[in-house]
């Protein structure tokens, strides 16, 4: 069950009650705001919690959240979502949209996207994410965690952690859990 979200609470309030909920939740709840309560809304969520709303919402609430935002935020909030989820949004798209779209992220971000939009959609690759973490086969501990901290920030699930050789090979992967017990 959803619960409508009172207005007249002060901004603070909302900030709290927003932050307590679910993406998914929010998403719900926004798609009956009407205008000003939008411009509210995405005036006092963080840049990752609307993320993860945008997501959950439908191609066309996704359009008008996009909409309510000026291009630098625009830009913000595609660069923080994750290539997989961008490519199902797109694939939506009509290609005027896409090509609108492709604009704001970053010419790497985008050729990613385009090159997942190839696969069938029933192929492993077309959902798959480019999204990783890589070490090399001679970092210490310490170098390995310090770029999981580091990279983690734009990753929000790491599975395992690929470990490379000096020519960019696979020689193994190292779960998470092992190299905190390591440290």
């Amino acid at each position: 069950m959803h619960k409508k979200v009172n207005f007249k609470h002060s901004d603070a309030s909302l900030k709290k009650i927003f932050q307590s909920m679910y993406a998914y939740d929010l998403a719900v709840l926004y798609f009956d705001f009407d205008e000003a309560e939008k411009k509210r809304f995405l005036s006092l969520v963080s840049l990752s919690q609307l993320s993860e709303v945008f997501i959950e919402l439908e191609v066309e609430e996704q359009l008008d959240l996009l909409n309510q935002l000026e291009e630098n935020q625009k830009k913000a909030l595609l660069r923080k979502i994750e290539s997989d989820d961008l490519k199902e949004f797109i694939s939506d798209l009509e290609e005027e949209q896409r090509e609108a779209i492709y604009k704001l992220l970053s010419q790497v971000k985008a050729k990613t996207i385009q090159l997942l939009m190839t696969y069938d959609e029933d192929v492993a690759a077309s959902i798959m994410t480019t999204d990783f973490i890589q070490i090399q086969i001679d970092s210490t501990i310490k170098d390995a965690t310090n770029m999981i901290t580091t990279t983690s920030k734009e990753n929000d699930y790491i599975d395992g952690i690929y470990v490379v050789d000096d020519e960019k090979r696979l020689v193994g992967v190292i779960d998470l859990k092992e190299l905190i017990i390591a440290r």
